[in-house]
């Protein structure tokens, strides 16, 4: 079952590939994300795309850091734009043009969401938070050394928790969710 959070319109249906045929081919076009190297396998999170004008693709995306990283697909404030997460590695596509893409630069992603209210999805890594929306990242905040934990998310402020070696302990914070400034710390 996918795991989805379409809270911005959006001009698409998803759903899971179907079984692959007898024939070892779909009768859909496939979109591999990125590209596969010359070797045969082809493994990765599979999502079939319904866009409600255009062709109906099925698209495979590689996972980005094992067992670690989320897997999740969000809509973007671009109601043609998808956000795929495999195992950590997140993509933008546009469902209407899927050789229209982008693989975000943070690794991994281990939770993600979207922030409706500010027009913006989120994004956490093991240290970081990282806010973007369709032109790009809109802040980025180095929460912790690792083991960030994030505990309450809404339109004015994201809290959680991040493990501080130097200190043996977790480190609490409180930051803005519109600019990433951190209030406590």
């Amino acid at each position: 079952m996918l795991n989805t959070e379409l809270l911005f319109p959006c001009a698409y249906e998803l759903g899971e590939p179907p079984e692959l045929p007898g024939s070892g081919t779909y009768d859909l076009p496939v979109h591999y994300f990125p590209a596969p190297s010359p070797r045969s396998e082809r493994d990765g999170f599979g999502v079939r795309v319904s866009p409600n004008s255009g062709e109906e693709w099925i698209g495979v995306f590689a996972e980005g850091y094992g067992n670690a990283g989320v897997s999740k697909i969000l809509s973007t404030p671009d109601p043609k734009n998808v956000c795929v997460i495999s195992r950590g590695g997140a993509y933008i596509v546009n469902a209407l043009s899927p050789t229209e893409w982008e693989s975000l630069p943070f690794l991994p992603i281990t939770y993600a969401c979207s922030i409706q209210e500010l027009g913006f999805l989120w994004f956490g890594t093991f240290w970081a938070l990282i806010a973007g929306n369709d032109d790009g990242v809109l802040w980025q905040s180095r929460l912790a050394v690792e083991g960030l934990t994030v505990t309450s998310v809404g339109p004015d402020r994201i809290e959680g928790y991040g493990y501080d070696p130097a200190q043996g302990a977790n480190d609490h914070f409180l930051i803005d969710s519109r600019t990433g400034v951190v209030l406590r710390s």
